[in-house]
């Protein structure tokens, strides 16, 4: 149950400790993931945080006719994510993780990353006993590794290296040709989220953009169409990202248009 708390949360005061940036937690993962990984997931996190008793009546609803309040962290709430988070960074913490294995951790979402699969093997059974003494629930459905490929923070980590979801791309390559700016400014959203993944998509994309301007008058023409299908092939030949290496080869990789130009030093991987 989700109940609707924007009223309370206009008169909640901030509060200093928050929730890790995820761009900046993306770009630490990056640099640092080894080889093989393990996600878990913590099932119900929110409602395994008990709330004061003097603070429940803050959280309370009307439902059928009868008056019911939330005695555990619900969703909905603006600090839920942040206390949840925080309470579980204080067990983690304390447990006694291997030098071996690095450990990242999103509210209820744990990632856990290393060069030895037989590392993860040991430490997950470990890691997921101990949670479950300091009153935290693990989904074991949900439950990813040890291998090679995990999804986390909706991305798809494989080896050292994040790649672009198979989801992500069948739902770009299945957008229809948009007939108005709203379905327009959609399509630009998906693919400015994962714009990283696709080289010189600023240039490709430049005509679409011109169309979301205020006072733009909307006028789909060949060259809007050809930027439209030309983003959707540039989508499907998404690189995978990774730690550039200046100890491989690397070539330029330029592209122009008639928008712009942009160019792009690529390592060459090994086959």
């Amino acid at each position: 149950m989700t109940v609707d708390y924007r009223e309370l949360n206009k008169v909640t005061p901030p509060i200093h400790a928050a929730v890790p940036n995820i761009a900046s937690l993306m770009d630490t993962l990056s640099r640092e993931i080894e080889t093989y990984h393990c996600v878990l997931d913590l099932a119900n996190a929110f409602f395994s945080n008990p709330i004061a008793k003097e603070s429940q009546d803050q959280f309370a609803f009307t439902w059928e006719g009868r008056q019911w309040t939330f005695q555990v962290l619900p969703q909905g709430y603006v600090h839920s994510p942040t206390f949840c988070h925080n309470l579980v960074a204080r067990d983690l913490a304390n447990w006694n993780k291997p030098s071996t294995v690095k450990m990242f951790h999103y509210i209820d979402d744990l990632m856990l990353t290393s060069d030895s699969i037989e590392a993860l093997e040991k430490t997950v059974p470990s890691l997921i006993t101990y949670l479950q003494e300091k009153g935290w629930a693990i989904n074991p459905q949900k439950v990813q590794g040890p291998g090679l490929s995990v999804k986390f923070l909706g991305v798809v980590w494989s080896g050292k290296t994040k790649v672009l979801p198979s989801a992500i791309i069948d739902k770009i390559q299945a957008f229809p040709v948009p007939t108005k700016p709203k379905q327009l400014q959609e399509f630009l959203g998906i693919l400015g989220y994962w714009r990283s993944f696709i080289p010189h998509l600023a240039q490709l994309l430049k005509p679409l953009y011109r169309l979301t301007k205020k006072g733009q008058v909307w006028d789909w023409g060949r060259t809007e169409q050809e930027a439209f299908q030309q983003a959707k092939i540039a989508v499907k030949q998404a690189q995978a990202l990774g730690i550039f290496d200046p100890t491989l080869p690397a070539e330029p990789d330029a592209h122009a248009t008639q928008e712009g130009f942009g160019w792009g030093l690529w390592p060459r991987q090994s086959s």
